[in-house]
């Protein structure tokens, strides 16, 4: 089966600007699985008791761990205290220690040029870390934010994420692990005194950038059992990416067997496959279809899926089959 979901949330616990209820209730309004909450230094949400199944939704409650300088920003799930050391090396080490996932948070953000839109990205080689977030909505809607084109890209905030982070991908294909994506949402609000409006309400972010994880029939959905399999399915890369504004990615499924990567697409567009190297090959689709092709052996592998002008879906696949 596959679960539905949305990675890279904040709340009121960190610098988000609503409960971990509201968020919840958010997610159920939008039909997905699961929501994993990552508020910056703190298991709060974990804490509380929100690990589990609420109004329909699994909630995965983790943290966003970062360096002394506040770059090299580690997504952490599946913990149940915080690193004591600020050293992002140790911070991963720690978590793998206690099985734990651990995530590079957009290694290679780009920052703006407004108050609190400095770059996050890291500073140091991604290494050592369980995956990479490859598709961030909000770090990708900062990156050279200035006065002017504020305006326009409130108004239009979908043209700066129509596509993954390349430089992101780059670094996936190095250092290897999962690869995913979330909207890094915070419900933006803006504005004087009593009025305020936000500008990127949950709700919103939630039916953008979501996560598809494939997971056994039989998921134990009890809180620590229900978490760990979820964990496991992201580990081992049975997981991708889709915007959710380019239709509903319900059917799509990529692996690869004996030197066959099979693709099955649900609905018109083009796939896209490649390596470290670049492109190896470019495949229409007219309609859902199933697509196989011979691909090199031992070797992490991007499927992509574009429909039109943009990134419909996107899976990095391990050296492994999945």
């Amino acid at each position: 089966m596959v679960l539905t979901g949305v990675l890279h949330v904040h709340t009121r616990h960190s610098d988000g600007t609503g409960s971990v209820e509201e968020v919840i209730e958010a997610a159920a309004r939008c039909g997905l699985d699961f929501i994993g909450i990552n508020d910056h230094r703190t298991l709060a949400a974990r804490h509380e008791g929100w690990l589990g199944m609420h109004r329909g939704v699994f909630v995965l409650p983790g943290a966003e761990l970062e360096d002394s300088r506040r770059n090299c920003h580690v997504l952490a799930y599946g913990i149940d205290s915080l690193p004591s050391t600020r050293d992002t090396r140790e911070q991963i080490a720690a978590i793998r220690e206690t099985g734990g996932l651990s995530i590079a948070a957009h290694p290679c953000e780009r920052g703006g040029h407004l108050p609190g839109t400095r770059s996050y990205g890291w500073t140091m080689p991604v290494e050592g870390v369980d995956g990479v977030e490859v598709w961030n909505y909000m770090s990708m809607w900062k990156a050279g934010l200035t006065p002017w084109n504020f305006r326009d890209r409130v108004v239009r905030p979908d043209r700066m994420s129509i596509h993954p982070c390349g430089e992101s991908i780059r670094k996936w294909f190095s250092c290897g692990g999962c690869a995913v994506g979330g909207p890094d949402a915070h419900a933006i609000r803006l504005g004087i005194g009593r009025f305020h409006t936000c500008i990127f309400p949950y709700e919103m972010l939630f039916s953008r950038l979501r996560m598809h994880l494939v997971i056994d029939s039989d998921w134990d959905r009890r809180d620590v059992q229900g978490e760990r399999a979820i964990l496991d399915s992201i580990r081992a890369g049975r997981c991708f990416v889709s915007n959710a504004l380019l239709g509903d990615a319900r059917g799509f499924s990529a692996r690869v067997d004996g030197g066959r990567l099979s693709v099955s697409v649900p609905g018109r567009s083009e796939v896209v496959v490649g390596t470290a190297s670049g492109e190896i090959a470019r495949i229409p689709i007219e309609d859902s279809a199933c697509t196989e092709m011979e691909v090199p052996a031992g070797v992490p592998l991007s499927v992509e899926v574009r429909k039109g002008e943009g990134t419909w879906i996107w899976c990095g696949l391990p050296c492994s089959s999945r």
